[in-house]
């Protein structure tokens, strides 16, 4: 009877390790990152994803915009958003009426915040939509481009 008893105790455990490595991976555990490749957008801008995560609550982003093209180009942060897999789409919380130049042959960072009701627990990929850019030359903001972020491996 004891070594049925201690049998169970090691199906008990392993049962119990199954559950966190499952949990683990699915992202249960509360925070995901995000990775994500460099892109070329339009107007010759180029973005490349410095950091992405989820926790329970929120998705943040670092992001470093550079432009390759002879204008300046102005970037409202409000212009950037996040569309999850349903194909919503989120505002960005960081500095909403702020726009950024980022003159020929320069770069700036970025820091993008997104939160939903109900939580971030069930994104598991996403879209930067990098939107609100204009120029010296057309002054109507646009959207340059989109980034793709995919979970990273753990």
């Amino acid at each position: 009877m004891k070594q049925r008893n201690g049998m169970r105790s090691v199906a008990s455990i392993l049962s119990i390790g199954t559950l966190f490595t499952v949990g683990a991976l699915m992202g249960c555990a509360g925070g995901m990152k995000f990775v994500a490749t460099p892109s070329v957008m339009q107007q010759n801008a180029q973005v490349e994803v410095q950091e992405a995560e989820r926790d329970d609550d929120s998705f943040k982003a670092k992001l470093i915009v550079r432009n390759a093209g002879p204008m300046p180009l102005m970037l409202r942060h409000s212009g950037i958003q996040l569309r999850l897999q349903d194909g919503r789409l989120l505002p960005n919380k960081e500095d909403e009426d702020d726009t950024t130049t980022v003159k020929p042959g320069e770069k700036e960072d970025f820091e993008v915040s997104f939160e939903q009701q109900g939580g971030m627990k069930a994104v598991y990929g996403a879209t930067l939509i990098i939107g609100g850019v204009t120029s010296t030359i057309d002054l109507s903001p646009k959207v340059i481009g989109e980034v793709t972020l995919t979970a990273a491996a753990r």
